[in-house]
């Protein structure tokens, strides 16, 4: 090993003996310029102690997690017993065996505006207050029957044929009369309900008088069928001082009547023959008194001896005694 060589150096009136190493130093060399740097982050959160002047603060307590959001919990709805335009139907095949069921359908399709359904439930509920309920809601959905029977339950005097309508019965009525005709409804009593209707607004029974209308309800009756439509709306017209457009209206109903086997329209006519005026015609008012004595009006048979020649006076009064008029008995 080589050691190094001492020497003496005068600084400030001193000297200073420097060890110099036999080796040169290395060359000095420039670091290297450092490489660019992505923008500083900030350090991520690292535990730790308390400092000797914290020790004595209080911890706050960690946040507490939202708990999750419970999803909502609701009621299974109990299956419904039929389709409501099955109901009735459905409610009719169990009702031999179960009543209580088939009353459970039919309730569930009136409340679903089933129109039989709720004709079903007025005659096989037990309870009145439903039975009520379920007669106006099958009246308002169309079934004529229904309507004559609510308004039969509002009149006072029920069983009275010259009674007086109520408001209510006679609204019952216009709504059967004008409901829409349906095949399980029998149409005479759409007839019916339209010819008491039509009598309430000519009489001013528990609606305001209201005379067309109500002969337009007399021939909306005629048209199903319903011979009293035809008497009633004839009757009206051809009695008292009338229009001749009235007149031809009364005697298109009163024909009606008679076609369909009505003998009061055809007996009623034949007097409109005989008497009136602008329309007499002999021939055609014994053939109406005629129609009415071959359908056993005892009535017709004696107003047809009075003018006929043919057959026998005498044959047609003996006919309307048999068919219980006195007056042909003398």
């Amino acid at each position: 090993m080589r050691l190094p060589e001492l020497r003496a150096v005068r600084y400030a009136g001193l000297v200073v003996i420097v060890a110099a190493c036999a080796s040169k130093p290395p060359p000095y060399t420039a670091a290297p310029s450092p490489a660019p740097q992505a923008a500083p982050t900030a350090p991520a959160a690292q535990p730790q102690q308390n400092s000797p002047s914290e020790a004595s603060a209080p911890v706050a307590a960690p946040a507490l997690a939202s708990p999750p959001p419970q999803r909502a919990v609701t009621a299974t709805e109990p299956e419904a017993p039929c389709e409501p335009a099955q109901c009735a139907s459905d409610g009719d095949a169990a009702r031999s065996g179960d009543r209580a069921r088939a009353v459970e359908m039919y309730r569930h399709g009136c409340d679903a505006s089933d129109m039989m359904s709720c004709w079903r439930l007025t005659q096989w509920t037990r309870e009145s207050e439903e039975r009520t309920s379920a007669r106006v809601s099958a009246c308002k959905l169309g079934h004529s029957t229904a309507c004559i029977d609510a308004a039969t339950a509002v009149s006072p005097n029920s069983k009275s044929t010259a009674r007086v309508l109520t408001k209510e019965a006679a609204e019952f009525y216009l709504l059967g009369c004008n409901s829409e005709q349906k095949e399980s409804v029998p149409a005479a009593h759409k007839g019916f309900a339209c010819v008491r209707a039509g009598s309430a607004l000519i009489l001013g029974e528990g609606v305001a008088v209201d005379e067309k209308r109500g002969v337009s309800l007399f021939q909306r009756a005629c048209a199903i069928d319903y011979v009293d439509g035809c008497f009633q709306g004839g009757k009206h017209l051809l009695s008292g001082l009338r229009f001749r457009n009235d007149k031809l209206r009364g005697i298109k109903l009163y024909d009606r009547g008679c076609a369909l086997g009505d003998p009061s329209s055809c007996n009623n006519l034949g007097v409109f023959y005989d008497k009136d005026l602008a329309f007499r015609n002999r021939r055609r008012a014994l053939d109406y008194f005629l129609t009415a004595c071959d359908l056993k009006d005892g009535l017709a048979c004696y107003n047809a001896s009075v003018i006929a020649k043919k057959p026998a006076p005498w044959k047609l009064r003996k006919l309307a005694c048999k068919y219980g008029y006195k007056k042909g008995c003398r």
